[in-house]
């Protein structure tokens, strides 16, 4: 039942055969649901998708890639010289791009800006944490017990409700929170090279192929391919949890498949200069820097539910639809051994 209890008391005047029948189907109710729900974990486990193909994984179309430009990994980035890297961007590590490309790449690459979807309010987030069916039947429950005026008993389902929202409402806006930090975490106006000139420039414009310079105190706008560097360290403790900074530069990595710590000729999109100076080739913007992947985990974390979340709400579906079916079994059969319709609605809400 709601309280945890799995033996019924009679109530008082309820020591007649009829009485005595109920006390014992409901022993034997909570015998079942319990072996049910003992059996649907243990046939998860072993994998009978026959006897419980409600719990089977459901096979998913894999995803395609969109055709699009060359979308190369950053562990690719740094296996190439500075040179190799220039050419592929069909840009000049000394003068940067040229004005006449960048319609071009601005239209192919997009907005230097990470992907944002339009943001729920409070308000949607706490309603949706009453859309599940165990809530709602909860709810019902907790509505005729004080209709029949056992306030402890509705106080007690209602505390249960109210707690099971809180914690929701509070890890999904924490899940929003994180997302926004990654979001501020661009950076406004940068230093760039075109056609050998340095100008400042917002960085939403820029486009793969710009050549940025980087010095003390910079945010990176965008991911890209250090040319030069001296005494160039950056903080990266943004993206890989490394408190210490790491020294940039030039140089050709030699291992193929780098972590992000490792790859010492990169520079990533929010990490922050804290030493020296130097420069860097975009390889990647917006969303498809390191950053906006981690966003797009972040928001695709969000919205969507764990494995695990949606093996629960299977469960806990199939559990209702128990409980409503023995409580209605319960009610019909009081009412034909003449129990009172009044005791019997106080068992099946002690059932829900």
């Amino acid at each position: 039942c709601g309280r945890g209890e799995c033996v019924f008391q009679p109530v008082p005047g309820l020591l007649s055969a009829a009485g005595q029948g109920i006390w014992v189907w409901r022993r034997v109710e909570c015998r079942v649901v319990s072996v049910l729900r003992t059996c649907s974990y243990h046939s998860y486990a072993a994998g009978d998708a026959r006897m419980f193909r409600w719990f089977a994984p459901k096979s998913r179309t894999p995803r395609t890639t969109k055709p699009g430009r060359d979308t190369t990994s950053s562990s690719q980035w740094t296996a190439l010289s500075v040179q190799q890297t220039a050419q592929l961007l069909k840009s000049d590590p000394c003068q940067g791009l040229r004005d006449d490309q960048l319609a071009a790449r601005r239209l192919e690459s997009g907005s230097n800006t990470l992907a944002s979807r339009p943001e729920r309010s409070a308000f949607k987030i706490a309603r949706d944490q009453f859309k599940s069916v165990i809530v709602v039947l909860l709810v019902v429950a907790a509505v005729l017990a004080y209709l029949m005026k056992d306030v402890v008993e509705g106080n007690f389902i209602l505390i249960v409700v109210l707690l099971n929202a809180v914690i929701g409402f509070c890890t999904e806006l924490k899940a929003r929170q994180a997302l926004l930090n990654l979001q501020g975490r661009e950076t406004r106006v940068c230093e760039v090279i075109r056609e050998g000139k340095s100008q400042p420039l917002a960085a939403i414009d820029l486009v793969p192929g710009d050549l940025v310079g980087l010095s003390a105190g910079n945010r990176i706008p965008a991911d890209g391919r250090i040319v030069e560097g001296y005494g160039l360290q950056i903080d990266e403790s943004s993206m890989t949890g490394e408190s210490a900074a790491v020294e940039k530069d030039s140089g050709v990595l030699a291992k193929i498949e780098p972590t992000l710590s490792e790859m010492s000729n990169m520079g990533f999109m929010g990490t922050f200069v804290n030493s020296g100076h130097g420069r860097m080739l975009v390889t990647e913007t917006g969303a498809n820097t390191q950053l906006g992947r981690l966003g797009k985990l972040i928001d695709e974390a969000s919205k969507r539910p764990s494995p695990m979340t949606r093996k629960i709400r299977q469960l806990g579906n199939i559990l209702v639809i128990i409980v409503v079916v023995l409580c209605a079994i319960m009610i019909v059969a009081g009412w034909l051994r003449g129990v009172p319709g009044v005791q019997m609605l106080q068992v099946a809400i002690s059932l829900a």
